[in-house]
């Protein structure tokens, strides 16, 4: 006799699959109700007219504002492809910015032009531990010898470190010309809508984002593997990484259709003064975690004679690697000598010759968009010649720089760290000894 219907195993466990999608479409309906609830909540807290309309820190007065409205002020920023910079009512401004107890997201607001010694810029106020601080915005321009904004001085969180903080610190706005000797940032959105000229600017984590509308003019600069957005082509003396990847400079500026990278211009280790340095797990120099004693740009770095002194022997240095590296390629055999830097093959430096004896040095960064270094000789003794090109821009756009050995400019401290990068990686793994 056959099996009646409703015995089928297989019928059985086509049923028990529909009960169990139906149960979980249940699960994530009920999931998506509650965090539609929750952002409803959260919104609502968000457009709630603050405790108070205004408060005093350091000698300014400023007006307190939600974040609905602080959007209607700063939703007219755009950054560089003119997008919207700020959305601070959307759900990842909830997940950054949660709310407990009775504390309520606000942004100050000074409308006045701020000059001033050293502004500390906390993400919460003594007098007023129910706001929490999401932003810091100058309508009229901000003057200042040292702006601190919240723990960026004092803590310097990493990628998956132990610890680490998920929400964004206080977003630091100039509407108007921004002068800072000394500017340290945490995490967050940052926005400079006039230019902003620095003597130092430090950015302390890697989910920093810096804006700079307008001219940045800054004698040293060292970023977190962060990103830094300019309308302009940038004017930075010093550029260093403080980053697990050295070469990790997203300093970046629009040109067109196109980006333009802008790699560093030293490691940090030569510009920045042993007591301001610590080492990683992998023993590379980073910025020490405590900067709260720190006065001044010049207390940060070396003294100047060091730092103009780092490229002083690199004319020599070139021409004697070029000659090493010319030996290892004819005794190790291959066709050119080569070491990846990153885990993908565009991120490389290489070495070459032709049939006719020319040689060449190329040091490629890859890091959104490719820069290419190089470094060529005609033969042994011959003139070396430097170039810097840009890759990744349509070619009538393509930035293309030669420069000669005895420059000093940016671009040309550039090229140079680059290649002695370059150098000592191939040197490293070709030549240990």
């Amino acid at each position: 006799m056959s099996e009646p219907a409703d015995g089928d195993p297989r019928k059985r466990w086509r049923e028990q699959q529909r009960a169990q999608r139906l149960e979980q479409a249940d699960d994530q309906r009920a999931a998506l109700d509650a965090r539609a609830a929750e952002q409803q909540a959260w919104t609502e807290r968000a457009r709630q007219t603050p405790a108070q309309a205004r408060v005093a820190w350091q000698g300014l007065t400023l007006r307190v504002l939600n974040l609905a409205q602080a959007q209607t002020l700063l939703g007219r920023i755009r950054d560089t492809d003119n997008g919207a910079y700020y959305s601070l009512l959307d759900e990842a401004a909830a997940a950054r910015r949660p709310i407990t107890g009775d504390e309520q997201w606000v942004v100050l607001v000074a409308d006045e032009p701020v000059a001033a010694t050293a502004l500390a810029l906390p993400a919460q106020l003594p007098d007023h531990p129910a706001l929490r601080i999401a932003g810091w915005v100058f309508t009229a321009g901000l003057d200042a010898d040292a702006v601190r904004v919240a723990e960026a001085a004092d803590r310097h969180s990493e990628p998956g470190a132990p610890g680490a903080d998920p929400e964004d610190g206080p977003m630091l706005v100039a509407l108007g010309p921004a002068r800072i000797g000394l500017l340290m940032l945490p995490a967050g959105r940052h926005a400079f809508t006039e230019g902003l000229d620095a003597t130092g600017l430090l950015c302390r984590h890697y989910r920093c984002q810096v804006l700079v509308r307008g001219a940045l003019r800054a004698d040293c600069l060292i970023a977190a593997g962060n990103d830094v957005y300019c309308t302009e082509s940038p004017q930075v003396g010093l550029l260093a990484t403080d980053d697990t990847d050295p070469d990790r400079s997203r300093v970046m500026s629009r040109h067109g259709r196109s980006y333009r990278f802008h790699p560093p211009t030293h490691a940090i280790s030569d510009i920045v003064a042993p007591r301001w340095l610590r080492r990683d797990a992998r023993g590379a120099a980073r910025l020490a975690t405590c900067l709260a004693d720190l006065a001044d740009v010049q207390a940060l770095l070396r003294p100047h004679r060091e730092i103009d002194g780092v490229y002083d022997g690199f004319p020599g240095e070139i021409e004697d690697a070029m000659e090493r590296l010319s030996v290892l390629l004819r005794t190790a055999g291959p066709a050119q000598l080569s070491v990846r830097f990153g885990p993908g093959p565009s991120n490389h430096a290489q070495y070459s010759e032709t049939a006719t004896g020319a040689r060449e040095l190329v040091r490629q960064i890859a890091h959104s968009e490719y820069v290419r270094i190089s470094a060529t000789q005609p033969g042994a003794g011959g003139a070396i010649a430097l170039r810097v090109a840009h890759l990744s821009a349509p070619v009538r756009e393509r930035h293309v720089r030669d420069a000669r050995l005895e420059d000093d400019d940016a671009e040309a401290r550039m090229i140079k760290r680059a290649l002695r990068h370059a150098i000592t990686g191939l040197l490293a793994h070709y030549d240990p000894a």
